[in-house]
This record gives C-alpha cells, structure tokens and sequence, in this order.
C-alpha cells in the first residue's frame, strides 16, 4: 500500500462498498470479510501503509487475523503451505489480501 492508499480506499467505498461482497476468494479459499471495521485498524493499516510491501510481517499477519479470526487464519496458512507460492509471491499475495478484505469489510460501517 503506498502512502495515502488506505485514507483513498476508505474513502472510494462509500455507496459502492456497502453493496460489495464480504467473501474474498483466495486461490480457491473463501474467506469471510468482517461485518464491522474495528478503530484500531486505522493504526494498523497506517503502520503498513508507513512500511510499504517489505513491512514488518507481525503487523501484517496481526491485521490478518484481526480481519479474518484464528480459524480463517490458520486455513489461510494451509493453503499457502499447500500451494507453490514462493515467499516473494505469498507476501506480495497477503498484502493485497488485507486490502481487499478491507475494501469488502465493514459495509454497514458508520450505522
């Protein structure tokens, strides 16, 4: 996420992402998007946005598992355990992930 992409996302979702899907699909894998964004994710999407793609990976599997819970967590991590994802890919692959659960999050945010 380059500087500003969280402040721009947030802001483009307006109508349009309170009719968004809250399923993202990972190579296979559906996973459930929140009902509800949590506050504290600003500060962590602002910590990653701050570290771009090389960030420190705690916060990003933090931002994961606070978007996803430990059980869509762990199915996460076996299926990239069982894919042919190399490193470089399956990081690139996680940071858009949580952008994208993101985006289709928290549609009734703000009611």
């Amino acid at each position: 996420m380059a500087n500003g992409t969280a402040a721009s996302r947030a802001k483009a979702r307006g109508a349009a992402g309170r009719s968004a899907a809250r399923t993202v699909n990972f190579h296979g894998l559906k996973l459930e998007a929140p009902k509800k964004l949590d506050g504290s994710l600003v500060f962590k999407l602002a910590r990653l946005d701050a570290a771009g793609e090389d960030g420190p990976w705690e916060e990003i599997i933090d931002l994961l598992r606070t978007l996803l819970g430990d059980e869509q967590l762990a199915k996460l991590e076996a299926k990239i355990e069982s894919s042919d994802l190399d490193f470089v890919k399956a990081a690139k692959e996680l940071f858009a992930l949580a952008g994208k659960l993101v985006d289709a999050g928290g549609s009734s945010t703000g009611k």
